[in-house]
């Protein structure tokens, strides 16, 4: 099972998404692991024994590929530069489109 970004309008909502998913999660016979969340509240009532969870907000975590920071709540993803991308020095069409196929895949 690969990672879940979501984000809920209030935290009854979200409390709403975490029982869903533990209630999914349980019928298929797995836990939910790695959870994360920028409000303490939501943290609570979890088994912390397997060491998934925290009740710190930590300063950035990671997602699909993208960093998330829960304190200011924004993603981010890094991007290397163009020279650390491509394999040769010489700039050329080529390489601009290689290297851009290895940042964006739609």
């Amino acid at each position: 099972m690969d990672d879940l970004i979501s984000s809920c309008s209030s935290i009854s909502s979200a409390k709403q998404l975490k029982q869903e998913l533990i209630s999914i999660f349980s019928g298929a016979g797995m836990q939910l692991h790695k959870w994360s969340s920028n409000c303490i509240e939501l943290l609570s009532n979890f088994d912390f024994s397997d060491g998934d969870v925290s009740l710190t907000i930590p300063d950035e975590t990671k997602a699909l590929r993208l960093l998330w920071r829960p304190q200011k709540d924004t993603l981010a993803f890094l991007v290397s530069s163009i020279a650390d991308v491509t394999d040769s020095c010489t700039i050329t069409k080529s390489s601009v489109l290689s290297a851009t196929a290895r940042i964006f895949d739609p």
